[in-house]
Formats: C-alpha cells, sequence, structure tokens
C-alpha cells in the first residue's frame, strides 16, 4: 500500500499535533448535523 511515492510506513507523522475546538464550532457542527470535523495543511516541496 502507498501514499503518493512512498510506501504507508514511512509516513511521516511528527508534525502532527491536536487542539481544543471553539464552542460556535461544535455548535456549527451539530447545526450541520456533523459529528467531528478534520483540518490540514495541503504543502507542495514545503510551501503550503
Amino acid at each position: 500500500m502507498a501514499w503518493g511515492d512512498r510506501p504507508i510506513d514511512s509516513l511521516d507523522l511528527g508534525q502532527v499535533g491536536l487542539r481544543g475546538v471553539s464552542q460556535p464550532h461544535l455548535q456549527y457542527l451539530q447545526t450541520m448535523g456533523v459529528a467531528s470535523s478534520m483540518t490540514l495543511s495541503l504543502t507542495t516541496d514545503r510551501h503550503l
């Protein structure tokens, strides 16, 4: 199995971080009927 051109076992999660969710965002999710959300940064050659 691969992720892009790298095997999944070499995927670096060293910069992964978790943070709290604001009350307005939680209310938005509830209004939309969504149980969770995920945010990620897309980079190419280390640039956003």
